[in-house]
């Protein structure tokens, strides 16, 4: 079974058009494989027949495609697992992926989509895993504290004894390998654990009741140490969750950059961690930094743990500024 997975790995993530089709390639192999495998958007059809076929769904697999196809959401498909919580959605109610994006524009940005997937998939689950849609919230945040948990340790699982006796009363998106305190406890996919720690770190911003002060709303990215490095799929979640709140975003960014600015050499290892989770959350947002970044200048700054791939640092001050153990490919500093 090991080796079939590892086979399947590698003919699906090295195939070229001279290799069998997705639906061949696919045949015998688990699901909990395909989700952690690389997909063209080609193949997204194939995963949606399959996901629906595996749950012996009464779904039109065509018709959901083609909302898929307006809502432009196939680059978004390349994920199996999002395109299984599509099909999932879609079982329980047909109105609830169609209620998430009516409120979006054509031209968003598809990252922006996603996270609304994810938004619409959790509330369901996290409804139809209770009795009654009043403890759906409570049991939300049960399960965003373990993702933060889980995340500030580096980790995607862990048993339930080291996350604590709550862990048990979260179902629907947790993945247990028994009940038994020693057991291994996971989310089912690992982006729902990047998108939960995501959403935090947004709420978190948001809630700030004193934006103007330098490290007001970030005690979360404080808290997850290497997160844009051990995590960097949860820091793109979060500056598309920003990205998608037009009011809030100016503020929740002038929150990040301060605290950024503020890092200075003799901080703390903490604060310098912290600066580089803020400072990727900055980055990942796709705006050149000055535009983000007051004055603009980090003259000075300590950063540390970021992950700065392709940032635009033009036109900043960065004189006398340390930037350690952090990804800077392609980063523009003219």
């Amino acid at each position: 079974s090991l080796t079939c997975s590892h086979a399947a790995h590698i003919i699906l993530s090295t195939r070229s058009e001279a290799l069998a089709d997705a639906r061949q390639m696919m045949e015998g192999v688990a699901s909990s494989t395909l989700h952690c495998l690389p997909f063209r958007v080609e193949d997204a059809h194939t995963m949606l027949e399959r996901a629906a076929a595996e749950r012996k769904a009464d779904i039109d697999v065509e018709a959901l495609w083609t909302q898929l196809q307006k809502w432009q959401l196939l680059p978004v498909l390349k994920n199996p697992f999002v395109a299984s919580m599509c099909i999932e959605t879609q079982i329980a109610d047909a109105r609830i992926l169609t209620t998430a994006h009516e409120s979006l524009a054509e031209e968003t940005w598809h990252p922006m989509k996603e996270t609304t997937v994810f938004e619409a998939y959790l509330r369901f689950k996290m409804q139809s895993s209770g009795s009654n849609s009043d403890s759906s919230l409570p049991r939300l945040q049960q399960a965003t504290n373990i993702a933060c948990r889980l995340t500030s340790m580096g980790i995607s699982h862990a048993t339930i004894e080291r996350l604590g006796a709550d862990t048990e009363f979260v179902g629907g998106i947790l993945r247990y390998e028994s009940l038994e305190s020693t057991a291994a406890v996971s989310f089912r996919h690992k982006s729902l654990q990047e998108f939960l720690v995501a959403r935090a770190v947004c709420a978190e911003l948001y809630s700030s009741k004193d934006f103007a002060s330098s490290g007001s709303g970030v005690s979360l990215l404080s808290s997850l140490p290497r997160l844009s490095l051990r995590f960097p799929n949860a820091i793109r979640l979060a500056a598309a969750i920003l990205l998608a709140d037009a009011i809030t975003f100016p503020t929740a960014t002038n929150a990040l950059a301060l605290f950024v600015s503020s890092s200075r050499a003799g901080s703390s290892a903490s604060n310098a961690l912290a600066a580089g989770n803020a400072l990727s959350l900055l980055a990942r947002t796709g705006l050149p930094l000055r535009r983000l970044i007051p004055k603009p200048h980090l003259a000075g700054a300590h950063i540390e743990g970021a992950y700065l791939n392709s940032a635009d640092f033009s036109h900043i001050d960065m004189r006398d500024a340390c930037i350690k153990d952090s990804v800077l490919s392609n980063s523009d500093f003219t």
